[in-house]
C-alpha cells in the first residue's frame, strides 16, 4: 500500500477530503504534493489484511481490472466503515462510456 501516510496526517490534523482514491494499480503515492484527491494504491497487496481504518467515514471511489479484487475492495470499505463507497472493474478492452464490469455502491452519499 502506497499514499496513505499523507492521508493519515490529514486525518490526524482533522482534516476531511471530499473524496478518496483507492486503487488497485501503481496510483499516485504523491498526490498530496500536487493539490489532488488521496490516491491509495493497493496494487498486489493482500486486501483482507489491510488496516485501513483512515478511511472511516470517508467517500471512497475504488477501482481494479480484476472483479475479484473489486468485490475484495468493496469488502474493505464495509470493514473499515466508509460513509461511501463507489466500486468499479475497469475493463481495458472497453471504451470508458462502454464499461461492463463488475460496479457497486455502499453506503449513503
Amino acid at each position: 500500500m502506497n499514499g496513505h501516510e499523507p492521508l493519515i496526517a490529514m486525518r490526524l490534523a482533522g482534516k476531511i477530503p471530499q473524496y478518496v482514491f483507492l486503487e488497485d494499480s501503481e496510483g499516485n503515492p504523491q498526490w498530496h504534493l500536487y493539490g489532488e484527491l488521496p490516491t491509495i494504491s493497493v496494487k498486489g497487496d493482500a486486501l483482507k489484511t489491510l488496516d485501513m481504518r483512515f478511511l472511516v467515514g470517508l467517500a471512497v471511489l475504488a477501482s481494479s481490472e480484476s472483479e475479484k479484487r473489486c468485490k475484495d475492495l468493496l469488502e474493505v470499505c464495509k470493514r473499515h466503515k466508509v460513509r461511501y463507497a463507489v466500486v468499479n472493474q475497469i475493463r481495458l478492452d472497453q471504451k470508458r462510456w462502454e464499461q461492463t464490469g463488475f460496479f457497486e455502491t455502499y453506503g449513503e452519499l
